[in-house]
């Protein structure tokens, strides 16, 4: 049992190799197609950033054959572009493998190509979403993940005609300075004693909105809620304190609209009480 890499090369990327690799005889046992990786790489295709399609192949030594690898979805994408579509000026990597047999060595071959282990996970990427910003450099990626999660879900739900990115380029949203104050604000609740309010994006998309309205109103209400600190036990924050955790203990889940309402119902019943005293 042996499987080892036996070459690379780099070629002109046509319609007719596209067909080729794409008709090729797959391994044995290659996972089914699935439509939503195929509209995967044709966003990405129009969106002009499918910029390098890597293709694998192999040679066994038991039967001489040679077998696709990986690359059945980018490879089926293009052989199948529309003829009116032009065709994308590119190169593609095709890597050949050797491997003694089918039977001994596919496993092997199959957990080569996207083995979850080494998948570049969502809160990966948000490394290069936030290097370019000093302001970012100490705060975790995976807390800006979440923040960027909230944020997305108050685009898309709350505002009107909202900036939605795609939930693995979230981290775009940094590029706006009001978010990246935003998350540098929020950091500093990190360690508090609800800080898992931080991973409910409908919790953080109305925190966004709070500070958003007023950000020094937004810290007084908010700091009570994350560290339950009014010394009153019946006062509101308490009580949303205590009504957000019971929900995350039930059995029946609520939504993220629902802790997103609910938090909203206290800050603004909180809110109007402090603009009512102040005037």
């Amino acid at each position: 049992m042996a499987v080892k890499k036996v070459g690379s090369q780099l070629e002109v990327l046509t319609k007719e190799l596209a067909q080729q690799f794409s008709s090729m005889e797959p391994l044995p046992g290659e996972r089914d197609p699935k439509p939503g990786r195929i509209l995967f790489f044709q966003k990405h295709l129009k969106e002009g950033t499918f910029i390098d399609p890597t293709w694998s192949k192999g040679i066994c030594k038991a039967d001489g054959k040679e077998y696709r690898l990986d690359g059945q979805h980018s490879s089926w994408m293009l052989a199948n572009l529309d003829l009116a579509e032009p065709f994308p000026e590119l190169m593609v990597t095709i890597q050949i493998y050797e491997f003694d047999s089918i039977a001994g060595d596919s496993a092997t071959l199959f957990d080569i190509f996207d083995n979850p282990a080494s998948v570049r996970t969502d809160i990966d990427i948000m490394g290069i979403f936030k290097a370019p910003y000093m302001e970012l450099k100490d705060i975790p990626k995976k807390f800006l993940d979440q923040v960027a999660k909230g944020i997305r879900f108050q685009q898309r739900e709350l505002t009107a005609n909202g900036e939605v990115f795609q939930r693995r380029s979230k981290g775009v949203y940094f590029k706006h300075e009001v978010y990246r104050n935003f998350a540098v604000w929020l950091y500093q609740f990190h360690a508090s004693k609800h800080d898992w309010m931080i991973s409910k994006d409908g919790i953080v998309a109305e925190i966004v909105n709070d500070y958003q309205y007023n950000p020094q109103l937004a810290y007084d209400f908010w700091s009570q809620v994350f560290f339950e600190s009014n010394p009153d036990p019946d006062h509101i924050t308490r009580d949303l304190s205590t009504t957000l955790k019971d929900w995350t203990r039930a059995t029946k889940k609520k939504t993220a609209l629902q802790f997103q309402k609910m938090t909203k119902k206290s800050w603004d019943t909180y809110r109007k009480l402090v603009e009512m005293k102040a005037a």
